[in-house]
């Protein structure tokens, strides 16, 4: 990606390079991915036996 800046801000908004969708800002995707982290984490449920 280019940016216009060395650093990324949190408030810069983040464009697909492919197809110019509008991603959202880079604090936004950032908390979407540390959400997605978190669930990743977790352990998995055992399965109930029955």
């Amino acid at each position: 990606m280019k940016f216009e800046r060395p650093e990324i801000r949190e408030t810069d908004i983040i464009k697909c390079a492919a197809c110019g969708h509008n991603l959202g800002t880079m604090a936004s995707i950032r908390e979407r991915m540390n959400k997605a982290y978190q669930q990743l984490k977790r352990p998995a449920a055992a399965p109930k036996l029955q």
